[in-house]
């Protein structure tokens, strides 16, 4: 790693390397501020913010706020079981919610089906987490506890297509940074080379 890393020698543009199918690029700027872009698929993706350099580490603090993918609209008590359903103008982005229903007899996971539906059938549940397939980031969580209801309606939010970079660490190689983040690369550390 470098020994010493400073705002001039970060500045500048950085591809993804070795990811097939894959592009992603940051851009470091002389007033802290950085930008991103993700494109994999479908999936284009950014992000946006500012970072500052401490311990020899690039900490990047993006603008878009942690696990509010989705919106709650309404909560009640209806049927048996755990619902989620999402309510959205664009209904190719209704389908393929993961939620998570955390029970106490353990997790199930379950997808929202092309209405937008996913349910768990069990008496209990503490907490639901909901991550997108096509847009995976921090998951929104909605906490259970003293919760009587049962029914849980939401809609997804504008920033659905940016990612979280909340305190995100960054590390310098030369003219390389490496980087990690499950919601994008997986269990895999990344380089992106300075253009």
């Amino acid at each position: 790693m470098d020994s010493q890393i400073t705002l001039q020698n970060i500045v500048g543009e950085y591809a993804l390397q070795g990811v097939p199918e894959m592009a992603a690029g940051f851009k470091f700027n002389k007033d802290s501020s950085f930008q991103f872009f993700y494109i994999y698929g479908a999936s284009d993706r950014k992000a946006e913010g500012k970072f500052e350099i401490s311990a020899n580490k690039i900490i990047l603090q993006g603008t878009k706020p942690v696990g509010k993918d989705f919106k709650l609209l309404q909560k009640k008590r209806l049927g048996n079981g755990f619902t989620i359903q999402i309510q959205f103008e664009n209904k190719m982005f209704i389908r393929n919610v993961v939620c998570f229903f955390y029970g106490s007899n353990g997790t199930i996971t379950q997808e929202t089906n092309q209405d937008g539906i996913a349910t768990a059938n069990i008496e209990t549940c503490n907490k639901i987490e909901l991550i997108h397939s096509y847009f995976p980031d921090v998951p929104t969580v909605l906490d259970l506890q003293d919760n009587e209801n049962n029914f849980f309606e939401l809609t997804l939010n504008q920033s659905l297509e940016d990612v979280v970079f909340d305190q995100h660490i960054i590390e310098k190689d030369g003219n390389t940074l490496i980087c990690n983040n499950i919601y994008l690369f997986g269990q895999n550390q990344v380089r992106f080379v300075k253009q």
